[in-house]
């Protein structure tokens, strides 16, 4: 029980899966080659082809393990929120604000931009629930004010 709320194991387990999740894709992206092929390949595919690499292939790739990505996060929402045709279509609105709050591109970036959205909406709820509903808009409009390309993003 944490502040009277239960806080059971498997919600454990599923902090855990993020964390890890999170950390292997920061580090397959920034810290190995094929990272850094994918990088590249999204800012000029035909100099990546041009070393011999296929591209194409890689990119192939990578649907296939945004596809696991994507199964994976379904199968740990459904513990939540039971299995449904419509489940997660609530979620994508804070998704897309959490992206580009932390700055396009920028995994780190949206990994801290996601807690202090859950933060930011943790707070209002409680002590004006009232703009609960708004706080993804609040943490958006003051963050793009003060850097318009996100928390991390590249200008």
């Amino acid at each position: 029980m944490i502040y009277g709320e239960p806080f059971t194991v498997v919600r454990i387990y599923i902090l855990s899966i993020g964390a890890v999740v999170s950390a292997a894709l920061y580090y397959l992206l920034n810290k190995t080659k094929i990272g850094l092929i994918i990088r590249a390949g999204i800012e000029n595919k035909e100099m990546v082809r041009a070393l011999g690499i296929n591209i194409n292939r890689v990119f192939t790739y990578v649907c296939w393990v945004g596809g696991f990505l994507a199964g994976l996060s379904g199968f740990v929402m459904a513990y939540f929120t039971g299995l449904s045709p419509e489940m997660g279509g609530n979620q994508l609105l804070a998704v897309l604000v959490i992206v580009v709050v932390g700055g396009l591109g920028s995994i780190l970036g949206s990994a801290i931009a996601a807690v202090l959205v859950g933060l930011a909406e943790a707070f209002l709820g409680f002590f004006l629930p009232e703009l609960a509903i708004l706080s993804l808009f609040i943490v958006m409009i003051i963050v793009l004010s003060i850097k318009p390309s996100g928390l991390l993003g590249e200008e």
